[in-house]
């Protein structure tokens, strides 16, 4: 199916990018035309893909004090691994607060091939494989069994990325660009593309089904509340970085950062009860741009405010083409397979 009609996927008012948030280095024109007929290229060599392995980490923390200590310790971290000689994608530590994680770092790797998604934690022990709207699973090589969601004793699934629905929700995603600059990756020309969204723009792309729902699900309030009102929307950021071979068209890696600042929007009354001098303050700040400084493609953003955030990363490295795991006839069976001959 071509993709080639909807550019509003990654490009998002061309006009609309801030002067201020270009790569001045490049000298970059407004509208990155040519990084969004790059990405566009991209989406339609990932979505065609017939076979692909990944790896993927995803992690989410908060710091229930104020989120300036966000970008302190991405910047520190992402300078020491540089100077440790450690590549970005390999960076497992991006966020570190002053508070306990809520979630620990979480490494799946995984693949697509022959119309089967497969994807594996704890060192290969944990391996969970799908086709279609099947999936089974296996511990510690134990018999294959049908599974939906959990492992055998209750652990949740490895948590694949898939490429479907990944790359869908980029291609019918708004996202605006906001930087380019060539780089290399592992000894490969890349250009890395970074684009940037907000409020209902980066719920809509959480919601297609960017981030698995493992993450975006614990992003709601309590159970009643979202089945009675749907899940709040807490103020937020996302951005998401892509590296690109300029030769193939084909994503390297892939780098998500949400941000999501828990506090309680204030209605009509409330604005009118604000002082003068506060709401003279946010009006001057709406008006200049905010200036971004870009790190392994990705802008550092200063916390708007002393409040709790919530942060999430993840990361994803496409590798060559892998071959599936073994299944055994009963295995295909639960699939829907067809057994060897």
């Amino acid at each position: 199916m071509s993709h080639r009609v909807p550019l509003v996927a990654l490009a998002c008012l061309a006009g609309a990018v801030a002067p201020a948030q270009e790569n001045k280095a490049e000298n970059k024109p407004q509208g990155f035309a040519a990084e969004r007929a790059l990405l566009q290229r991209m989406i339609d060599e990932m979505s065609a893909l017939p076979a692909c392995t990944f790896t993927v980490e995803q992690e989410q923390k908060s710091d229930i004090a104020n989120g300036a200590a966000m970008v302190e310790a991405e910047i520190a971290a992402t300078r020491n691994a540089r100077a440790a000689g450690v590549a970005p994608g390999q960076l497992t530590n991006q966020f570190v607060f002053t508070s306990a994680p809520n979630v620990a770092t979480n490494r799946v790797a995984g693949g697509w091939s022959d119309g089967l998604l497969w994807a594996s934690a704890c060192e290969g022990k944990n391996l969970a494989v799908w086709h279609g709207r099947r999936a089974i699973a296996r511990q510690d090589q134990q018999a294959w069994k049908p599974r939906q969601g959990v492992l055998g004793d209750g652990l949740p699934m490895p948590c694949p990325l898939d490429p479907d629905t990944f790359f869908l929700a980029l291609q019918h995603g708004k996202v605006e660009l906001i930087h380019s600059e060539a780089g290399s990756l592992v000894d490969k020309p890349t250009q890395i593309v970074t684009g940037h969204a907000a409020a209902d723009d980066a719920y809509d792309l959480l919601w297609s089904g960017l981030l698995p729902e493992a993450i975006t699900s614990s992003f709601g309030g309590h159970a009643a509340t979202r089945a009675r009102l749907g899940r709040p929307k807490p103020d937020i950021d996302l951005d998401v970085a892509i590296w690109i071979d300029p030769a193939t068209a084909r994503a390297q890696q892939i780098r998500v950062r949400c941000y999501m600042r828990l506090v309680e929007r204030r209605g009509a009354v409330g604005a009118q009860a604000k002082g003068a001098a506060e709401a003279e303050k946010e009006e001057s700040a709406k008006e200049e741009p905010e200036r971004l400084t870009f790190v392994d493609g990705l802008p550092m953003r200063t916390p708007k405010a002393q409040v709790p955030v919530v942060a999430v990363r993840y990361d994803v490295v496409f590798g060559a083409a892998g071959a599936a795991p073994a299944l055994d006839d009963a295995a295909r069976a639960m699939l829907g397979l067809p057994a060897v001959k």
